[in-house]
């Protein structure tokens, strides 16, 4: 049986809230347009995040800050492009936020794990 990791409060709170707003953002952006990439990289990132804060794996810190930093740049491009705030717009300025909250957690015990 897979054991849980003892979750940090705050790190742990933020990667999960963010993973689960980009699994529902993914499957929303599927049946609102129709669009695959947005259910699959939402599923694909948002299933990663999870497991790795989750289940403590070894370099959970930059594996969720690696992926918050692509999708900041991903979605900032779009919103650069598209000028439409809202999904491109948020989702930059809360993936920035999450990447805030990595660098403080890195910072705060000099560890990625």
């Amino acid at each position: 049986m897979v054991e849980l990791a003892k979750l940090e409060p705050l790190p742990d709170f933020v990667n999960l809230a963010y993973a689960i707003l980009l699994i529902v953002g993914g499957i929303f952006g599927f049946f609102r347009v129709g669009s695959i990439i947005s259910l699959s990289t939402g599923l694909i990132s948002g299933i990663i995040i999870a497991v790795f804060t989750l289940l403590g794996l070894q370099f959970k810190t930059l594996v969720v800050a690696c992926c918050s930093l692509v999708i900041a740049i991903v979605m900032g491009i779009r919103f650069y492009n598209s000028g439409i705030f809202l999904p491109p717009g948020l989702l930059c300025i809360l993936s920035l936020l999450v990447l805030a909250v990595q660098g403080y957690q890195y910072y705060k015990t000099r560890s990625l794990n």
